[in-house]
């Protein structure tokens, strides 16, 4: 897939199509990290207008919304894609990647490099790394409560 073919738009917070396409993006969403329940749409509606990104960023290809990428601070990178498009990822990568810049190097903070956290159960998306020639830095485990 040619990097042409994919447009970044940077999120609008107002922007009701933005809205309810992430909205619909995450009631699709197979593998998750950071949430365990479905919120609602005002929840949803609270958190994009409050998210902590340094970017959040809507993929588009061909005129319609397949993805939503973000950069954080710790110059990483959270993807999530409608499932059906999951092969556009390494170009979104790549473009992304020809757009920003990591932030700087910080010890005990953040990588000089972008870094993206994969659901252990995400196999697709490490393939798609991987085809990037991303290399698999560390395994996360989330304790449980004592």
């Amino acid at each position: 897939m040619s990097k042409s073919e994919i447009q970044l738009h940077e999120l609008v917070k107002n922007k009701a199509e933005h809205v309810d396409f992430l909205f619909h993006l995450l009631t699709e969403r197979q593998h998750s990290i950071s949430h365990t329940s479905m919120p609602n749409f005002e929840e949803h509606q609270q958190f994009i207008d409050n998210h902590p990104y340094r970017a959040w960023l809507l993929v588009k290809q061909n005129g319609a919304y397949i993805g939503s990428v973000y950069l954080q601070t710790d110059n990483s990178i959270g993807i999530n894609f409608l499932p059906e498009y999951y092969g556009a990822i390494g170009a979104v990568v790549q473009l992304l990647q020809s757009q920003f810049t990591p932030l700087p190097a910080l010890k005990s903070v953040r990588n000089a490099k972008f870094h993206v956290h994969v659901p252990a159960a995400d196999k697709e998306l490490e393939k798609a790394l991987e085809a990037l020639d991303a290399n698999k830095l560390q395994t996360t485990y989330l304790l449980k409560e004592v």
